[in-house]
């Protein structure tokens, strides 16, 4: 039981008040005198004299019935019943039944045995809220197929039995809904049911037969009446079938092919809301099941549909124009901040997110308030809030019904009936309690107004994060298009091609672009667009011509937003996101001007598009740790047989990731040094998750190499990470340059008599690795790995032991491999081999070296590289990365004096990044201040360019007069340091011949 439930009862009181204690005692009394009570006096509870006076329901069902007592022997009280147990006691209260009236009564005075048993538990805090509900649940599933086997047993007496084509039995679907569907019942509730069959047909095994479907038409009828007639006995439960498809118009049973084609076809936003809490919960449950998880695409959809988002401001704006229009302020259910508005919060984010994130297709609302929290789609104070109000609510409710066992969720006006709702809620007085719930329904009230209202505060807050990290404001327009303008570009979507249109749109600097406009107008996929989709893309277009000619490069935004347009064309919910959050629009119209990158990634994974509602979101990249936190949560919500999807979200993530640092790269918000850390960030979590399901997978496969399996930090491999990754400077299209190295003598690792098999397990362990990463899937590839940095390269083995690691580096290794271990680090996996790796690598780089000889080897290896990319007679442009005077000429500097120098500076060691290795040079005066600011200057506006250029899909070059004064700067810096006795032009005129 949770501490929360706990409180909640009169066992929290300090003193019990003096009226309901002695009107607890005369109403033992009262009982006691009851005929045939006398004889059950010795199992009557404890604290009978306190529970009493807060429930009529109890004393007049104890008082007409003496038997109910045996449902109340404390040593049985104390335990929760199981629905085992539970299911055989019905069984057995109608076995003898022969007639509906005898079925009728049975199951009235069952439902009553075990109400009074769970009011009593509820009352006397011997059971939590889920108990509480799930109790109330068995009892409905239990009274529900009692009902539906002795109602079938009967039909098919009388009409044969309703069978498969293959003559398999059916049985009737029955589908809860609502609370009965999440296993959160309440006290006094309506049960709300659709019913259904599995397949259509005849029955069979009698002289008059009729069809399936009346046959289970007739079977939920004699249900709803068995369970809702009203009779001397009460009734069972109070069944609601107008959520069926159409509603009361509708048929009151459908077979599971016309449910899945009605939701198909003509299921609406509402109902997809309902569906949320949607359970098989009696009769065949199998077919049940199956038919709901047809029905999941419906429900969950994995595009999010931007119209669901209407609808759900719109059911928000009804409950809040019901809320002060009624007058509901004593309602806990419906009133503000009221039990309604915890369900509508939490199935929000389930509509929305629940696609891509099947962790939230969950019924019970705590559950998913838990899962919210982890996946940090609210705040955990927030959901704090929601949880505790929730619980309160739920339990206020349940004592208001179990007083007289009436659906209502108002408060109590009686000053009597509210003195004894506060004592049953834990309170000594009823403004202590209303203060209480007050404080409850309040937070909810808030936290309720302010869902979808995020669009409006964003750019606000943005541009206060923005002033406080001393950058310029980003303003965003956003305001509608003055009608004069919104009909001129109107009137060129409806005619692009006409001659003054073209004339008009050269002019605002729409030359390339005026063909594409006039193919998506007059394409067959637009003639083709239903009527309301046209209407949509009609108000469109004109907004987002108008953003386009806003931009610096008109012609290029319009080209990159057309080819979004047209793979969207059909999914109109993206359309009618641009026209719902101008600011979307407006960033999508901005980052397309900047980047062919970003347009091509939209109109290949429209579900990104997600990513621009959020404007504080995009705007602030998560760090590695978020995004360990997502993927935990992403993975641990896929089913193992789901590997596919696994992989998509893997991918899908990443794009995600690096969508969001595209934008804040563009738009200057982060320097370029985070760029490379964010991008790496990124590369490492997705890595990790990866490593750590390749591992998994192999020791479900190959257990015998653990003596005990404790994950990552313990498995014998670590990962190394060389090059851009190793350096923590990952560019927007770098690949992953790492090695793999284990040490068999791992503490953690079996003794396994093979070292070979060792070895093998490994390979197959970081093959499995590769495969995840490279695997081409619909959201395309992963990272592409380059394994060549091994030892012996592409022709050594693919894992190696720490031993022979070292061995080679010591003994074989050429001095490029020197150069390139500067720039390598652990980045993940067994945290003992990485420390071993990070000794391996300071004894080779703390090795005493001639520096003739280093200048030698590092400039003949950077003539290499300058060949390796030069075109013989294109001079006209400058390589960023590989020409003399561009980024390797920095790198080799660097790395040429860590070589040389590491074995005096020993904090040289402890760095891999450009710029940081750069900062310790300086520091260790091996570089001057002058030509170490130079370096870094020039490094940065390099890798700026170099990313910016990767955005828009371009080689890093650029014209070979660009950076004329920075390239000279470099080269004389080079020969400089590396001692390299020619002239500029002699080296240029040696490498170009």
């Amino acid at each position: 039981m949770n501490e929360n439930s706990c409180q909640l009862c009169f066992r929290a009181l300090k003193t019990y008040p003096d009226n309901l204690r002695d009107e607890g005692r005369r109403l033992v009394q009262e009982i006691k005198g009851c005929p045939g009570m006398r004889q059950a006096l010795s199992v009557l509870p404890g604290d009978a004299e306190k529970i009493l006076p807060l429930s009529r329901f109890i004393i007049s069902n104890l008082q007409k019935e003496p038997e109910l007592l045996e449902v109340l022997s404390p040593p049985d009280l104390a335990e929760n019943i199981s629905m085992s147990r539970l299911r055989e006691e019905a069984s057995l209260a109608v076995r003898e039944v022969k007639k509906e009236e005898d079925l009728m009564r049975h199951l009235r005075l069952f439902r009553t045995r075990y109400m009074v048993r769970i009011a009593w538990r509820d009352l006397a805090c011997m059971a939590s809220l889920e108990e509480t509900m799930a109790a109330l649940t068995d009892l409905a599933d239990v009274c529900m197929d009692i009902a539906i086997q002795w109602h079938h047993d009967q039909l098919a007496g009388k009409f044969g039995m309703p069978v498969y084509s293959d003559g398999t039995p059916q049985n009737l679907i029955v589908i809860a809904m609502g609370k009965l569907g999440a296993r959160e019942l309440n006290f006094s509730s309506d049960i709300d049911l659709i019913f259904a069959y599995p397949q259509s047909g005849n029955t069979m095994g009698a002289d008059k037969t009729i069809t399936n479907e009346e046959f289970f038409t007739r079977l939920a009828r004699n249900l709803i009446k068995t369970l809702s007639a009203n009779t001397e006995k009460g009734i069972v439960f109070r069944v609601d079938a107008r959520l069926r498809p159409f509603g009361e118009a509708g048929p009151l049973v459908m077979s599971a092919d016309a449910i899945e084609e009605y939701y198909e076809n003509y299921g609406r936003q509402w109902e997809r809301y309902a569906m949320v809490k949607a359970r098989a919960a009696a009769g065949d449950i199998g077919a049940g099941q199956r038919l709901l998880d047809a029905l999941k695409p419906f429900v969950y959809r994995k595009y999010l549909d931007y119209s669901t988002i209407e609808s759900l401001r719109q059911m928000k704006a009804m409950i809040l124009a019901e809320q002060d229009k009624k007058g509901l302020d004593d309602d806990i259910k419906l009133g503000p901040g009221g039990i309604r508005d915890v369900e509508f919060i939490c199935q929000t984010f389930q509509l929305l997110k629940g696609g891509r994130l099947p962790l939230l297709q969950e019924r019970h609302l705590l559950t998913v308030l838990d899962h919210i929290e982890q996946l940090g789609l609210l705040d955990s104070q927030t959901c704090g809030k929601l949880r505790k109000a929730y619980v309160f609510l739920r339990m206020a409710e349940n004592r208001i019904q179990e007083f007289s066992d009436q659906q209502i969720h108002s408060l109590p006006s009686d000053a009597d009936w509210q003195l004894r709702l506060s004592v049953a809620m834990g309170f000594p007085s009823w403004d202590t309690f209303r203060s209480r719930l007050s404080e409850h329904m309040g937070d909810v009230h808030a936290i309720f107004q302010g869902l979808f209202s995020e669009e409006k505060e964003t750019t606000s807050s943005l541009e206060d994060r923005q002033s406080a990290r001393g950058q310029p404001r980003k303003r965003h327009e956003v305001r509608e298009l003055p009608e004069k303008v919104r009909k001129k570009y109107l009137a060129i979507w409806e005619n692009p091609g006409e001659p003054s249109n073209l004339e008009i749109l050269s002019e605002m600097g729409f030359s390339e672009s005026v063909t594409l406009l006039s193919a998506l107008k007059n394409s067959r996929k637009t003639k083709q667009l239903p009527g309301r989709t046209r209407e949509i893309l009609d108000e469109l277009m004109p907004r987002l011509m108008a953003a386009c000619a806003m931009t610096k490069r008109p012609d290029k935004a319009l080209k990159g937003v057309l080819g979004i347009v047209e793979a969207v064309l059909r999914r109109s919910s993206y359309l009618v996101l641009l026209l719902e959050y101008p600011q979307a629009l407006s960033h999508l119209v901005g980052l397309c001007a900047k980047s062919k990158w970003i347009a091509e990634l939209l109109a290949r994974q429209p579900i990104l598009l997600d990513e621009l509602i959020d404007m504080e979101n995009l705007f602030n990249p998560v760090s590695r740790q978020e995004l360990k936190d997502q993927l935990a949560a992403i993975t641990s919500s896929i089913s193992e047989k789901d590997f596919e999807l696994f992989l998509d979200e893997l991918r899908r993530l990443k794009k995600a990731s690096m969508l969001r640092i595209a934008a804040c790269d563009l738009d200057g918000i982060i320097r370029v040094e985070q760029t490379g850390k964010m991008l790496t960030d990124t590369a490492e979590a997705l890595v990790e998750e990866c490593f750590k399901n390749a591992l998994e997978y192999m020791v479900q496969r190959e257990p015998r190499f653990y003596s005990t399996y404790a994950g990552l930090e313990a498995c014998g491999m670590a990962l190394i990470a060389y090059g851009k990754m190793g350096g923590q400077e990952m560019g927007y299209s770098s690949d992953l340059d790492l090695v793999f190295l284990y040490n068999p003598h791992a503490k953690g690792i079996n003794s396994v008599n093979d070292s070979g098999n060792k070895a093998y397990f490994f390979s197959r362990l970081v093959q499995r690795l590769i495969f995840l990463l490279t695997t081409r899937t619909s959201q395309g590839v992963l990272y592409d790995i380059d394994t060549r940095l091994r030892p012996n390269g592409s022709q050594g083995i693919l894992v190696s032991t720490v031993e022979s690691f070292a061995e080679y580096q010591k003994t074989k290794a050429w001095d490029w491999e020197h150069q390139a271990i500067i720039r390598a680090r652990f980045v993940t996996g067994d945290q003992g081999t990485g420390e071993l790796f990070a000794r391996i690598r300071k004894e080779v780089l703390v090795t005493k070296r001639e520096r003739r000889g280093l200048s030698e080897k590092v400039f003949e290896m950077r003539k290499k590289i300058t060949e390796s990319v030069k075109i013989k007679g294109k001079t006209e442009s400058f390589h960023l990365k590989k020409d003399p005077g561009g980024m390797v000429d920095i790198e080799f500097i660097i790395q040429y004096l860590v070589l040389l120098h590491a074995h005096e500076y020993d904090e040289l060691t402890r760095a891999t990044g450009c710029m940081e290795l750069l900062g310790l040079l300086e520091k260790a005066r091996l570089l001057s201040p002058e030509n170490a600011g130079t370096l870094k200057d020039v490094f940065k506006l390099y890798m700026k360019t170099i990313n910016h250029l990767t955005l828009d899909l371009q080689e890093p070059m650029v014209s070979v007069n660009t950076f004329e004064k920075e390239r000279g700067q470099v080269e004389a810096i080079f020969q400089e340091v590396l001692g390299v006795n020619r002239s500029l032009d002699t080296w240029r005129s040696t490498l170009e011949d």
